[in-house]
């Protein structure tokens, strides 16, 4: 972007993101804990628009955690290659070590790990980086792992109990990718995305979805422009009006 800023060229840029998934008092607890398990350790978590936290009410916080480390227990590490794998391991060494490094930050300052918290690396594992999948209980907001990208296949767990305390926890950290908010309220679902920083806010959906027809794209150090088909060719358009006086007619 600096080096566009010199000549004045027009840039898109996606930077990433820390994407939280909110889950209300008043929501369907078995959908949201469905597109959690999707959202967060699908492809390892090793996507933009994963889910790194999930900031519960504490009205559904014991009910989503039971089902969602049930989920969790049961999801099979191992080659991606094959059908019944539903966690792979993560690109290398480096990004592996990372990921041990914020849990193990997050569990010292005292978050929980309730599955997984550890590399995998004995018997069919030790040829590969496998993180096993982990759900963080009890993050908050001044861990390391609730506002830095993890990239890796691990759930933070924040709890909210105020009302007005939801967006600001979402808005915590310098990224705004994509947001998601489970309510069986839509009005209330809709006025919280309105306060929540990111260039998509999905109601009662996974975060790490996106069309080719839809503006895609993040606030803050999540990027500037917008992707998408037409909006892409829009974003690197020089639009020029044209006028011309006839006199009278």
């Amino acid at each position: 972007s600096e080096k566009a800023t010199r000549t004045n060229k027009k840039v898109i840029l996606e930077l990433g993101g820390h994407n939280p998934m909110i889950v209300l008092d008043v929501a369907d607890v078995g959908a949201a804990v469905s597109a959690a398990v999707a959202s967060t350790f699908g492809y390892s978590g090793q996507v933009c628009t994963a889910t790194r936290r999930i900031i519960l009410s504490e009205g559904v916080r014991g009910k989503f955690l039971t089902h969602f480390e049930e989920s969790v227990n049961k999801l099979k590490v191992g080659n991606p290659l094959e059908r019944t794998t539903n966690v792979g391991p993560v690109i290398n060494r480096r990004s592996l070590e990372k990921i041990e490094r914020l849990v193990e930050d997050a569990t010292a300052r005292g978050a929980v790990a309730t599955t997984g918290g550890a590399r995998l690396d004995s018997g069919e594992y030790s040829r590969g980086n496998f993180y096993a999948p982990t759900v963080l209980d009890e993050v908050d907001k001044g861990m390391e792992i609730a506002s830095k990208e993890i990239f890796g296949p691990v759930a933070a767990v924040m709890k909210v109990t105020r009302e007005e305390d939801f967006a600001d926890a979402a808005n915590s950290t310098v990224y705004g990718l994509q947001a998601s908010i489970f309510t069986s309220n839509l009005a209330r679902g809709i006025k919280l995305a309105r306060k929540v920083k990111a260039g998509a806010v999905l109601i009662n959906d996974r975060t790490n979805l996106r069309w080719d027809n839809a503006p895609f794209g993040g606030v803050k150090m999540s990027g500037m422009g917008r992707e998408g088909v037409s909006l892409a060719v829009t974003e690197l358009t020089d639009l020029k009006f044209i006028v011309a006086n006839l006199g009278e007619s």
